[in-house]
């Protein structure tokens, strides 16, 4: 792992950012995640945050204490918050995962407040995971990621941790699958991070999820969920990753068929007693996504 300070440009971004140099000073909280690995690669926070909806600022932290400290503080500055003419809305919730909290700041269109950040802001405080920021970031299910920026108390500093791992910018490298979302984080760094693909080794991780996925063993081994909240085969990403055969192999089609199906219709047009042409739709059966993405692929390989 390399350390070193970090530059005034980041120092700014931090410091102009609502709360987080608060977050990070005070509450020992770590920055890590896409947020840190935008700002490694001289992007901005703000721009991270524009990119998709559901982008926020990971924080992580040494210690269960300083989490729950940090919680309860930010609980208490909303109560401010929401007094504040500059502000619209800020609040605190539990994640859907029940995992973690996320602390949403929304300021006024045009206010002066913050001149910096951007107009929303959330931040996701992570409640499951305390350690020091070397095993934080090597932790994580992609490799891509070890990097995170924390304040260094007795060099009073900022400061950047990361590996050589962090410099790949193009193909996801996958560490291990104990996420049940694992697919899904894929889906999300192919589509709005800027990776093109997965590496050599991590389809075989690819492979592993996907047989247990579809064998229920996230079911039982939700890596510290409290509950699985969406069909972890049958949803929007793993169905457009489909197209990806370089990332979903022929191989692993095999272990998801009956995983994904939709419901066939038949349109039929009458003309009611008025004279206007009217359709009913009726249901003739299904079919099966997997078995027809199988069957595309063959006829791709026999053109």
């Amino acid at each position: 792992m390399i350390s070193k300070k970090i530059n005034c440009n980041k120092k700014l971004q931090i410091e102009n950012m609502d709360y987080l140099s608060i977050l990070m000073k005070d509450f020992r909280a770590i920055l890590a995640g896409g947020s840190a690995y935008t700002l490694f690669h001289e992007g901005t926070i703000s721009g991270h945050l524009k990119k998709h909806a559901s982008a926020d600022i990971d924080l992580y932290f040494h210690s269960e204490s300083d989490y729950n400290n940090a919680v309860e503080f930010l609980t208490q500055a909303c109560n401010s918050l929401n007094t504040d003419s500059f502000v619209k809305s800020a609040s605190v919730e539990l994640s859907v995962t029940g995992l973690c909290h996320n602390f949403l700041f929304s300021n006024q269109k045009n206010s002066k407040r913050g001149v910096a950040s951007p107009d929303f802001l959330k931040y996701q405080l992570v409640g499951v995971m305390f350690d020091t920021p070397s095993n934080v970031i090597s932790s994580f299910d992609f490799k891509n990621l070890e990097v995170c920026y924390y304040y260094d108390n007795s060099s009073k500093s900022y400061v950047c941790l990361s590996s050589e791992n962090v410099k790949n910018k193009t193909l996801l490298d996958i560490r291990h699958t104990r996420s049940p979302f694992l697919m899904h984080r894929v889906y999300k760094y192919l589509t709005y991070r800027g990776f093109t693909g997965v590496t050599e080794s991590s389809r075989q991780h690819i492979s592993d999820w996907i047989i247990k996925a579809s064998s229920g063993f996230y079911n039982e081994n939700t890596d510290m969920c409290p509950s699985i909240y969406v069909d972890l085969i049958d949803n929007y990403g793993l169905r457009t990753l489909l197209k990806k055969t370089d990332v979903i192999g022929d191989e692993d089609l095999v272990y998801m068929i009956g995983k994904i199906k939709e419901k066939e219709f038949e349109i039929n047009k009458y003309i009611d007693n008025r004279g206007y042409t009217q359709a009913d739709f009726k249901q003739i059966g299904t079919k099966d996504i997997i078995i027809e993405e199988m069957k595309k692929r063959s006829s791709n390989e026999s053109k």
